[in-house]
């Protein structure tokens, strides 16, 4: 991956509270406008195939006008992060569904971007958190609402 990209993925990722050495450079792997994680045994075996491959490793986000954090990236990067949303049993069915969610529903706010979770520090997706509302940017309801591939 060039250090242009990198450098965007890292804001991404700093505008989310995360350090971007959660996804080291030289573990990640472009394909088209699609970013992975990528091991070392898996890059060596990509190698060996002598193929282009379709997809490899975990999906950390898409290039499109400035980088798109990806679900499972998300899922494996909000731990890292203080910018979290907690919501409650309510807002968390919102959320999931794909909604916005009203500050009624707010258990811990953190206004801005930020990962959203419930109860159970699960991670729920992103938001954006402002003086009226939650803003559902991307949540985990999102692959079965049929919003997961767009290659």
């Amino acid at each position: 991956m060039k250090k242009a990209k990198y450098e965007k993925m890292r804001y991404a990722l700093e505008e989310l509270g995360c350090d971007a050495a959660i996804f080291p450079q030289h573990d990640l792997l472009e394909i088209g406008r699609i970013v992975f994680a990528v091991s070392d045994e898996s890059r060596n075996v990509l190698g060996e195939m002598g193929k282009n491959p379709y997809a490899a490793g975990m999906e950390v986000g898409r290039f499109h006008e400035k980088f798109e954090i990806s679900l499972p990236a998300a899922t494996f990067a909000c731990p890292h992060s203080s910018r979290r949303t907690a919501v409650n049993d309510l807002g968390e069915k919102l959320f999931t569904y794909g909604r916005d969610v009203f500050l009624e529903n707010i258990v811990s706010p953190c206004p801005g971007l930020c990962f959203v979770v419930n109860g159970r520090d699960e991670c729920l997706g992103i938001g954006f958190l402002d003086a009226k509302m939650l803003e559902n940017r991307l949540d985990i309801g999102s692959y079965l609402r049929g919003f997961g591939d767009e290659r």
